[in-house]
């Protein structure tokens, strides 16, 4: 045990880690380039206080993995689609035109 303590200790002496015990934190927020919203507070906020960050749907859901109109199985028998928010004309133009970057 004494070993490896000392062995702890060296990193933090040697810079190699800051700290030992501390939690691990992270904040998991909607991001994508739909929903951008985090960057006006939250990503700034998490980068000043050292606070990691993991997005979640980064695909919208799968609406950016695939051309709008297609639909798969899972969209159409899955029962959160009713809790999804709908697209705006904002949001599918995005989506279009990330799809013409995809394609070229």
């Amino acid at each position: 045990m004494e070993e490896t303590m000392e062995a702890l200790h060296d990193m933090v002496k040697y810079c190699k880690a800051r700290y030992l015990g501390t939690q691990f934190v992270a904040m998991q927020d909607l991001y994508n380039l739909v929903y951008r919203e985090e960057e006006r507070e939250m990503i700034p906020y998490h980068a000043y206080e050292g606070i990691g960050q993991a997005s979640y749907s980064p695909l919208e859901k799968g609406k950016l993995a695939r051309p709008l109109d297609e639909d798969t199985l899972r969209s159409t028998v899955d029962s959160s689609k009713y809790w999804s928010r709908s697209l705006s004309d904002t949001d599918k133009e995005i989506i279009q035109r990330a799809q013409k970057i995809a394609e070229q």
